[in-house]
């Protein structure tokens, strides 16, 4: 802090005229503490009406270590929430969901647009799945495609759904049958 600065700061927290803070500085080489107790016992500053303390500084110093923690910790939980959505919407982006018959791809779309077709009324989630099991029944094959390394995990439980539905649709058609004769 240089001497301008600490007459300054003495003025305002001792109210003292500028002369007076300074003449009370160099008289006490230059320390507040002194300055302030020098003008206290000239009758300048009334005993405890001087409005400085190291104390009440170093709470003011706490006190804002302690709102920056609160500040950095709600920020460092913004980001890693902010974070986490944003890997989740790169994942939904570069992955998709495919529906194919006989080898050819009569739909495709990206993770991200099909979670919202899911959220969006709550209706949505039974009428897709209802489509997308009759779906199996009419042929269709759903798999997932991009590069994330679980998709191939999932991939089998898909087909393992589907060999189901075709079985279920075999044996469906074995009753006509047998029925029909």
């Amino acid at each position: 802090m240089t001497n301008y600065e600490m007459v300054e700061l003495l003025r305002q927290k001792a109210n003292v005229s500028y002369e007076e803070a300074k003449a009370a500085l160099e008289a006490s080489d230059w320390d507040l503490l002194d300055a302030i107790v020098l003008l206290e016992r000239e009758g300048k500053v009334p005993e405890n009406d001087a409005r400085f303390s190291t104390r009440a500084e170093e709470e003011k110093k706490e006190e804002n270590k302690k709102k920056k923690e609160r500040d950095g910790a709600f920020r460092d939980g913004a980001r890693t929430v902010g974070g986490i959505f944003r890997r989740m919407l790169n994942y939904g982006n570069r992955n998709y969901i495919v529906a194919s018959r006989d080898g050819k791809e009569v739909v495709s779309l990206p993770l991200t647009a099909f979670v919202l077709l899911l959220l969006i009324p709550p209706i949505t989630i039974w009428l897709m799945l209802v489509l997308m099991i009759i779906g199996l029944f009419f042929g269709l094959r759903y798999s997932l495609r991009g590069d994330h390394p679980t998709n191939e995990k999932v991939n089998e439980y898909i087909h393992k759904a589907e060999d189901a539905a075709e079985r279920v649709k075999e044996s469906w058609q074995e009753k006509d049958e047998d029925t029909s004769k």
